[in-house]
């Protein structure tokens, strides 16, 4: 097995196939913990799979949040869901607030997408209730700021935007 063909091949394709993943899982979790996520960088901003593939591979949590600029800035309507569902669970509720938080402030337009997906992302995590709290005045943030293309009221249903 040559891993850095076989990869190359696998996360270009877009193809799934099992029993390449779990080769290719095998070989790159073999490897020490630096080189994982540096294999996988060259893919992240251009394959949605790779996205899939890197929240397999047990990197580093802070590898995870090094991929927030990246997936933020690569991806698009139809790849966003993929990169937020590769990083959140792995950097956990928290931080992903913040990094939100971070975003809205510089207001970054794509963080309206980014936050549609979170609640879909985390739904078998029960936040705290100041957690929620938090999230809850992210989304009023980000709306008072036009940075929601859609009106939360209207797809998650309760009192989100006044």
């Amino acid at each position: 097995m040559n891993l850095m063909q076989d990869l190359n091949e696998y996360l270009t394709d877009q193809r799934w196939d099992t029993k390449t993943e779990r080769e290719l899982l095998k070989a790159i979790r073999k490897l020490p913990q630096d080189e994982r996520y540096r294999i996988l960088l060259p893919y992240l901003k251009s394959s949605p799979t790779a996205l899939l593939f890197a929240r397999k591979v047990s990197l580093r949590p802070s590898d995870y949040k090094a991929m927030w600029p990246i997936g933020l800035d690569c991806s698009d309507v139809s790849s966003i869901r993929f990169w937020i569902s590769a990083i959140a669970p792995n950097i956990g509720w928290r931080k992903t607030l913040r990094l939100i938080q971070q975003e809205i402030d510089s207001g970054n337009r794509k963080i309206g997408k980014v936050i549609y997906y979170v609640p879909y992302i985390f739904y078998d995590i029960v936040p705290s209730s100041e957690d929620r709290m938090v999230f809850k005045e992210l989304v009023q943030k980000a709306w008072d700021s036009n940075l929601l293309e859609f009106n939360p009221n209207s797809v998650w249903g309760g009192q989100w935007v006044a």
